[in-house]
């Protein structure tokens, strides 16, 4: 009877480390499986997300191409179509958009539209600049100043 009892310890002992191994074993696949999955999804985010923005660019490159033909086409109506085709602001544009090298307001003058040139200059305001060296001042009664060139 002791016997019997020693080998039914025996194998509850082994049956437990056999158990404890595959946990073991278990927990050691389903971390390698949780990595390789988290691997695919990421890989797959990162090539459907490169994908989006190619689209993105290029969409982007038409959409800034077509203004600055608007602009060299000196006709406002045309140039306020396509900003509004595109969901721009003049501002934005005015400030931002680059056409062969120069700004938008440059390009249009170089090529004669300055009626496209001058819609997006009025949509910024005008800016005048004057050189600093070529300014004398002059103070006037009630501290007015007046500038003269």
């Amino acid at each position: 009877m002791c016997s019997g009892l020693a080998d039914i310890k025996s194998i509850v002992f082994v049956c437990c480390i056999l158990d404890y191994t595959l946990n073991e074993v278990t927990e050691n696949i389903m971390k390698k499986l949780t990595t390789t999955l988290m691997a695919v999804i990421t890989a797959t985010l990162a090539f459907s997300s490169s994908i989006q923005a190619a689209q993105m660019n290029h969409y982007m490159e038409s959409a800034l191409a077509d203004v600055c033909k608007a602009a060299m086409s000196n006709k406002i109506h045309k140039l306020n179509n396509t900003t509004k085709a595109y969901n721009l602001n003049d501002k934005t544009v005015a400030l931002k958009v680059i056409c062969n090298g120069d700004d938008i307001i440059t390009f249009a003058e170089k090529n004669g539209a300055f009626k496209t040139a001058d819609k997006l200059q009025k949509s910024i305001g005008y800016v005048n600049i004057i050189e600093m060296e070529t300014v004398e001042m002059e103070t006037v009664e009630n501290s007015q100043v007046t500038v003269t060139q």
